[in-house]
């Protein structure tokens, strides 16, 4: 009999904290600035039987608004939930408001550092995103409760992704695109896993801003020397 509840358990759970995906995307602009986004999606068949209690979504909506966040629907691949993105003037500082936001966070210590000078900007990204919270808790210690557990968190989808303007110096992602400037880590449930990223950015705004400001003094410089030489050569009239 305890087989059965335990089954039972089990498969409730897996519809309940099952076929879940969340992802955190951090862009990072070359001159400092960026975006924060979220995808918060579900499974399409158990978000049509759980929406006519209400729509799972509708207090994120409200909250990530208040937020500054452009908040629309999001459906792939047979999930459907919101897309929400935020544009932001100083990338860090929105990250680290973020991370902060709820003693429960899963990103909380995880830390976006910025040193910089005229050429460069240096980001470090570095901490632990714990999903041990996302445990099912102590469902047993037989191998078939381990292997009903893993089931069903293997259904939960949690990762970050960070865009870069240029490829990073190191890192410990799961996988990056093909140009090498898209960082993804997928993380597992009920775990805790490191994050690390090092990047150097060259600021071309900053850089092609000063040489327009160079080449204008040099021009001006030119034509005053232009004008000098003219006015030197210029013949005197005779009194």
């Amino acid at each position: 009999m305890r087989k059965y509840i335990l089954v039972f358990l089990i498969f409730t759970l897996f519809l309940i904290a099952g076929c879940m995906k969340a992802s955190v995307i951090l862009k990072i602009e070359r001159n400092g600035s960026g975006e924060i986004g979220f995808k918060l999606a579900m499974n399409e068949g158990i978000y049509n039987m759980t929406k006519e209690q209400g729509d799972p979504f509708e207090e994120w909506r409200k909250d990530l608004k208040k937020e500054g966040y452009k908040v629309k629907d999001y459906k792939e691949e047979g999930f459907v939930g919101i897309e929400a993105v935020k544009k932001t003037k100083d990338v860090v500082k929105e990250f680290d408001k973020f991370r902060k936001a709820g003693e429960k966070n899963l990103f909380r210590d995880l830390k976006l550092e910025k040193d910089s000078n005229l050429l460069f900007a240096k980001y470090s990204l570095k901490g632990n995103v714990d999903l041990t919270s996302l445990s099912l808790g102590d469902l047993g210690e037989s191998e078939e409760a381990k292997k009903l557990e893993e089931l069903a968190l293997s259904q939960v989808k949690v990762n970050l992704v960070v865009k870069l303007p240029q490829k990073p110096r190191s890192h410990n992602a799961t996988s990056v695109s093909k140009d090498g400037k898209e960082l993804t880590w997928d993380f597992t449930p009920g775990k805790k896993s490191e994050v690390k990223m090092n990047a150097t950015i060259l600021n071309l705004p900053l850089i092609y801003t000063s040489l327009g400001a160079i080449l204008v003094i040099f021009l001006i410089l030119i034509l005053a020397i232009y004008k000098l030489i003219r006015k030197l050569k210029k013949p005197k009239t005779a009194e």
